[in-house]
């Protein structure tokens, strides 16, 4: 249709199947924005992993494709270097 329309609500699972991109905010201040399989999928920082219900965040480093974690390394699918674990 070509429309354009912002919607503002605090229900999650409505946001997440209406929309075609989602902003997720803290305090006030823009967190992420992307679509809503962007913002489950790779979630840029700890808040919105735990607003969008990824509750199991890994802290780690990425090196090429490795992911150092305490337990010991796992092999990712494809390099992420520049991104946090």
């Amino acid at each position: 249709f070509g429309i354009t329309a912002i919607f503002v609500t605090h229900d999650q699972d409505e946001a997440m199947a209406i929309a075609d991109r989602v902003v997720v905010m803290s305090q006030g201040r823009v967190a992420q924005v992307g679509t809503p399989e962007a913002l489950y999928r790779a979630p840029e920082t700890p808040f919105v992993a735990r607003f969008i219900g990824n509750a199991m965040p890994l802290g780690g480093t990425i090196a090429g494709d490795r992911l150092h974690l305490r337990g010991g390394v796992l092999t990712l699918c494809a390099a992420a270097e520049g991104k946090t674990a």
